[in-house]
């Protein structure tokens, strides 16, 4: 038969007594032995509040989580070129074939029902094509065209000396970001009445909205990157499409370098009024390596150079 255990004597077993009928005579309500008033309920004590603040902790965890993420998120979101991570230094902007486009023996009915027109083959693509609001490309215009990573795509002409500059300027330790390309007629008038409707709710009359949009976005037709030879450029570091962005060192290695591989900066600050576009420090045109190289060592546009070409 088991023995009872003995009682161990504690000298602090009346203290906590006490305490005990003290919590009690707060949670009833009832003063204490002393008349003093007990501590009003729903008001926490000390260690209550310890507790209540533990708790609101937790609850805000999942709000500061959502916000580190959108923190990281918004940059790319909003400053206009957003894009993954790149995976490697080489070869990040490698084409897939199977995603490069079609030159069918004849034409092929669109979605609309509408036959879709052939692309025109690099071979027969003119490198000095001018685009600009006096020289329009009709709507079927549509370069053979090679997909490059994430949604892009390139034509075929320029494609093997764009890729070299891409892993060139890489291989120098930069982490260029090709954020626009090659844009189809109907995704140049979406951006274009996007704009457009940016300024009239701003409060610009229609007229001053399509003026200022035309000097942001060209109108249908008049974009260089209907072509496939024009793409826009940035540093990964910085995607804002604004004058600071010459200052990058991506966009300094390409304004020293782009010629060597055919590509010129296509609207520079002082020829606004020939170009008829604000300056775009991200903006390259292919015009092949050899052009290039005239047109930057005369400081003329593209529009300058052909028209000095056509009186000679």
């Amino acid at each position: 038969m088991r023995e009872d255990l003995p009682i161990i004597e504690d000298a602090r077993r009346p203290a906590r007594r006490e305490k005990n009928a003290g919590e009690e005579i707060r949670k009833s309500g009832a003063p204490p032995a002393g008349g003093k008033p007990g501590r009003r309920r729903g008001k926490p004590g000390p260690g209550g509040f310890h507790r209540t603040l533990f708790r609101r902790k937790r609850l805000l965890l999942p709000f500061l989580f959502l916000a580190a993420v959108l923190f990281f998120l918004l940059p790319r979101w909003f400053r206009g070129c957003g894009a993954a991570e790149t995976e490697d230094a080489r070869g990040a902007y490698r084409f897939s074939p199977r995603e490069s486009s079609a030159l069918p023996d004849r034409e092929e009915e669109g979605e609309s029902g509408v036959p879709s027109p052939r692309p025109i083959p690099a071979e027969e693509q003119d490198p000095l094509l001018l685009v600009n609001r006096d020289h329009p490309l009709p709507a079927d215009y549509v370069p053979e065209t090679a997909a490059l990573r994430y949604g892009m795509a390139s034509s075929r002409l320029c494609l093997d000396d764009l890729q070299d500059m891409m892993d060139d300027c890489r291989a120098a330790g930069l982490r260029p970001l090709i954020c626009s390309s090659y844009r189809s007629y109907e995704k140049q008038e979406e951006l274009y009445r996007n704009k457009i409707k940016f300024y009239q709710d701003r409060g610009e009359l229609p007229s001053e909205a399509i003026r200022l949009a035309s000097r942001v976005v060209a109108p249908p037709g008049e974009s260089e990157h209907q072509t496939g030879l024009a793409f826009d450029i940035v540093d990964e570091g910085y995607q804002l499409l604004d004058e600071k962005q010459e200052r990058t060192k991506v966009s300094l290695w390409l304004h020293e370098n782009a010629v060597k591989y055919g590509f010129i900066v296509r609207y520079p600050p002082e020829k606004t009024s020939v170009t008829g576009i604000i300056y775009e420090p991200w903006h390259y045109r292919y015009v092949g390596k050899e052009i290039a190289e005239e047109i930057s060592s005369s400081g003329l546009t593209l529009e300058e150079y052909l028209k000095s070409g056509r009186e000679e």
